[in-house]
């Protein structure tokens, strides 16, 4: 391993040309010893040193290498006879055999030498890397021999177990823990056995009596023996996770309780629209279990006719940005019970996310009974309307019969009366008799009569309405409205009614006289406008003035004004009647009717 303990020269070319020059050097030594100090060195002591130096620089090969060499020139240039390779006899070879022989165990002595020095530091650096490591870790960790005393510990481990600064080195871990059980204990001996053991999470009660959560798992470590040395131990303090967990089991509890308890239906669905959620209150309007439910699509309990539209609703509802949203204007909704009822509901849906995913509650109420109701009072108030517009249209013949009888009848009768009178004082008027300025009075009295009996018929049904139209009869009642008020009044009425029924135009004219008897008891106006228009399906009458005004919220809900009895000839029409004014600013009362409604 480069750069730890002696090192191996690298290339194979650089080892030999090592191996040459060390063996010419410690030739060269003994050469100099010879020639200049008279020191003949024996061959073995001149080249062992170089032969070992070779061995444990580069290997027991470059060694051999280098005890060859050696016996070579030791032959050639050392042994007599000098320059000749010769090998005299048996001593010779048995010598030459020798020193490669001693040669050789001296390179093998080097090498494993060398081989056990690099192992030694390779070791070391290890096991100072692995301290390192461990104590460094950014997770608890602790290692263990095979009596359960401490190796090493990460700082972490320290941290969560709130062991301070100690040095755990050398301790028994049962020493350090006292308290830890005896599921613990045998864990740990199944782990020197061999055994891999983890737990996700494991309640650790401690010694002050405090609990904690950790999640852990357990392994062996070899030693280089191969046998299990110890046992690492890995773990993560878990218990603020298990405390969140169990807040949140136990909010979820409460809630679930909530929307179990619930009086209306409570229906969770994740954007591929399958039920999550089915409290008790849908099981029971439903007819469906919860368990035949969850996991089901939302299709399943609504009509087939609007299955599509509302996955689409639910669709742009998730992004749309909007948190909540009635679903039911402007109409009631249809759900489908689980035999295939189908029934009016109202809901409400909402939609937050979880864990990235959207999800959809749907919060409905069965609202059979009251739409039952609901369709009861409106027919009902159907047939009161229908009653109602009866007795207007009674009211009006009966109006228009006295009205008749009045003007034909009456007025005959005091007309014949007045000309009777007449008669009388023409003949009698010469003489002096005081009966006749009684029966002048009487005239006068009849007279009186008469306009009362017009003024009644006129009131009771215009006749100017069947006779000359809607357009005369409000310019007649304007005029005359104007001669009572003093009030300057305009008319814009054209000639041509639009072919407004007999219903209608009656209805008209009577909401005329209504706004216009409003005005003149409480408005306090100068002017006066009216006008009628048409627009292409509807005809618009206008009624406005320049009066004190009124609060309309305060006055629309109230009994008062006329504005009941204008409203309810307008939705005998099916007409619409609106009413705009302000305090100081005049009001305005615009009635629209659709042609041809009646």
């Amino acid at each position: 391993m480069p750069g730890v303990g002696v090192p191996r020269i690298g290339s194979r070319a650089l080892r030999i040309g090592n191996t040459i020059g060390l063996v010419a050097a410690a030739f060269l030594l003994r050469q100099i010893l010879v020639h200049y100090f008279g020191i003949a060195l024996p061959p073995f002591i001149t080249f062992y040193p170089a032969i070992m130096i070779v061995a444990l620089l580069s290997g027991f090969w470059p060694g051999l290498l280098a005890t060859t060499l050696s016996a070579l020139l030791a032959d050639y240039w050392i042994l007599a006879p000098i320059g000749k390779w010769t090998i005299a006899g048996t001593s010779d070879a048995v010598s030459l055999a020798l020193f490669l022989g001693t040669g050789a165990l001296l390179c093998g002595v080097a090498d494993r030498f060398r081989r056990n020095h690099v192992r030694l530091a390779v070791f070391e650096q290890e096991q100072g890397s692995l301290r390192l490591f461990i104590e460094h870790a950014p997770v608890a960790l602790a290692m263990f021999d095979g009596q359960m005393r401490y190796l090493y510990a990460s700082r972490r481990w320290l941290v969560d177990y709130g062991l301070g600064d100690r040095d755990l080195r050398g301790l028994s871990h049962y020493d350090v823990f006292p308290e830890i059980s005896a599921e613990w204990k045998d864990a740990h001996r199944r782990g020197l056995a061999g055994e891999v053991l983890r737990k996700e999470a494991d309640p650790f009660e401690r010694a002050d009596g405090t609990l904690q959560w950790v999640r852990w798992e357990l392994r062996p470590w070899n030693a280089a023996a191969g046998n299990i040395g110890g046992i690492v131990i890995f773990t993560e303090d878990i218990t603020e996770r298990k405390n969140a967990e169990e807040a949140v089991l136990e909010s979820q509890a409460k809630l679930q309780g909530i929307v179990g308890s619930a009086m209306d239906a409570v229906i969770s669905v994740n954007e591929q629209q399958r039920i999550v959620v089915f409290n008790r209150a849908a099981e029971t309007i439903f007819a469906c279990p919860a368990s035949e439910a969850i996991g089901t699509t939302l299709d399943r309990f609504l009509p087939a006719a609007v299955r599509a539209s509302h996955s689409e609703h639910i669709r742009r509802f998730g992004t749309e940005g909007e948190t909540a949203r009635s679903m039911t204007s402007p109409a009631i909704l249809t759900a489908v019970r689980f035999g295939g009822e189908e029934f009016p509901i109202e809901a409400t849906i909402s939609h937050v996310q979880v864990g990235g995913e959207n999800l959809f509650t749907v919060i409905l109420r069965d609202v059979t009974e009251r739409k039952r109701a609901e369709d009861k009072l409106r027919w009902s108030e159907d047939q009161l309307r229908a009653l109602a517009a009866r007795l207007h249209t009674a009211s009006e013949r009966e109006r228009l019969r006295i009205a008749r009888e009045l003007h034909d009848e009456l007025g005959s009768i005091l007309t014949g009366m007045k000309m009777d009178l007449d008669w009388i004082v023409r003949k009698h008027e010469a003489g002096e008799n005081n009966w006749i300025s009684m029966v002048q009075d009487s005239i006068k009295a009849v007279d009186s009569t008469i306009v009362l009996v017009r003024r009644l018929a006129t009131e009771l049904r215009p006749q100017m309405l069947d006779s000359a139209g809607l357009a005369a009869a409000i310019e007649w009642h304007v005029a005359e409205f104007q001669r009572r008020t003093a009030i300057l009044c305009a008319v814009q009425v054209p000639e041509d009614t639009f072919g407004l029924s007999s219903d209608q135009r009656i209805a008209i004219f009577r909401i005329c006289q209504e706004a216009l008897t409003n005005i003149a008891r409480h408005s306090q106006a100068k002017h006066v406008l009216v006008t009628l228009a048409r627009e292409p399906t509807e005809a618009i009458l206008t009624i406005n003035d320049d009066g004190v005004g009124f609060n309309v919220d305060e006055v629309v809900h109230t009994p008062a004004l006329g504005i009941v009895g204008m409203r309810e000839r307008a939705v005998l029409l099916g007409a619409q009647i609106h009413i705009e004014s302000a305090p100081g600013d005049g009001s305005t009362i615009s009635l629209r009717i659709p042609l041809g409604a009646v």
